[in-house]
């Protein structure tokens, strides 16, 4: 997943009310046996002037539901972005 996103940071959907900052990708997971719907979500931090992706979550979609702002806002401060 990192190498996807080193060769193509916008692979992923913007997360609306981030103006474009933060993204969500979808991974499948082997061990898990899911596809991407049931596989990983990675949120990480992109602007399209500067070559530097932030991870700031991750998390395995059957466990958790959708990540809430409280949680990408806390993910972003820690993240010093």
């Amino acid at each position: 997943m990192a190498v996807a996103l080193e060769e193509d940071p916008g692979l992923g959907v913007p997360i609306p009310g981030y103006g474009h900052r933060v993204w969500k990708i979808r991974w499948p997971s082997r061990d898990l046996m899911a596809g991407k719907r049931g596989g990983l979500r990675v949120i990480y931090s992109w602007q399209r002037s500067e070559p530097v992706v932030y991870l700031l979550l991750a998390y395995v979609k059957p466990r958790k539901g959708d990540v809430t702002d409280q949680e990408l806002d806390d993910a972003l401060r820690e993240a010093g972005l």
